[in-house]
């Protein structure tokens, strides 16, 4: 019996965390290649513009997790920026669960600071399917 429970217990971990198109747990990944490919042809909502040779600054922040519209490690962000600085990267984990409104929520804050931002989707961006919320908010990753 306990081998029974032991195989179970490993299919539903692998199950929950597989790029395999096995479609029941949190993330399931069975359009990463459509994903991929979308990707690169999505527009970017900020551009910037980096002349070779010349001096920058960037900022970069990462694991946000804003839920429930609810943004406080965004709080922080707004005393830390210097006027040389040319844009902000982030690298994902930008909601807790991928909700749109969440997006959106990251979206506003960010936009309050002036300053063009390049994201990457994290794996809490990715939760119940939530690639089409990331690519209509915040669009190429």
């Amino acid at each position: 019996m306990k081998t029974v429970q032991v195989v179970l217990l490993v299919f539903l971990v692998f199950s929950a965390t597989s790029c395999a198109p096995v479609d029941i747990g949190l993330v399931t990944s069975s359009d990463v290649d459509n994903r991929s490919t979308e990707s690169e042809v999505l527009t970017q909502k900020n551009d910037v513009t980096i002349t070779t040779g010349s001096n920058f600054s960037f900022i970069v922040i990462s694991d946000t997790h804003v839920y429930q519209k609810t943004n406080r490690n965004l709080e922080a962000l707004k005393g830390k920026i210097v006027p040389e600085d040319n844009f902000i990267l982030v690298c994902g984990d930008i909601t807790q669960c991928g909700n749109l409104e969440d997006f959106q929520a990251f979206c506003n804050k960010l936009d309050q600071i002036h300053l063009p931002y390049y994201t990457a989707i994290g794996n809490h961006d990715l939760y119940f399917k939530n690639w089409p919320n990331y690519k209509q908010i915040l669009g190429k990753s």
